[in-house]
């Protein structure tokens, strides 16, 4: 019994030894694909993230501002950290610095006509992958004033 084996001729020829080509490059070309992506994903997080932290700010400040004048650091602050929680922050212990202070004049009975009550908020970035070195070393910082509201009493 006699076996023939047919060589291919003209085109075929030249297709035949590569096969295995478009796999060994897109081998070596993945991880630097998925890095890149991976980069995207990180990055695109962390503005999140930060743009979270400016919503917390503002949504604090404009508590302090609009209470009681004894009163406008701590509802700030406390609303802040409330922020916090409804937007699913997860700060870790210790992680999450919250801040309030009034600045201006405040000698006409504890409320000033420019009195204005200053919040900030600095927080670890959470890395949505990981896949970046060096990126959950970042503290995003976010701040804000407002003039406070009064009326005369």
């Amino acid at each position: 019994m006699r076996f023939s084996i047919q060589l291919p001729q003209g085109r075929d020829a030249v297709r035949t030894g590569r096969r295995g080509g478009v796999a060994v490059e897109f081998g070596l070309l993945m991880p630097f694909v998925m890095a890149v992506f991976c980069g995207i994903f990180d990055f695109g997080w962390g503005f999140y993230q930060h743009d979270t932290l400016n919503r917390v700010v503002r949504t604090g400040c404009r508590a302090g501002a609009l209470a009681d004048s004894d009163l406008r650091v701590q509802v700030a602050e406390e609303a802040m950290e409330k922020a916090l929680v409804d937007a699913h922050y997860s700060c870790p212990v210790g992680g999450c610095d919250v801040d309030a202070e009034i600045l201006g004049d405040t000698s006409t009975a504890g409320v000033g006509h420019d009195e204005m009550i200053a919040c900030s908020v600095s927080a670890p970035m959470q890395p949505l992958t990981g896949a970046i070195p060096g990126l959950d070393g970042i503290t995003l910082k976010a701040a804000t004033r407002l003039r406070v509201e009064w009326s005369p009493r």
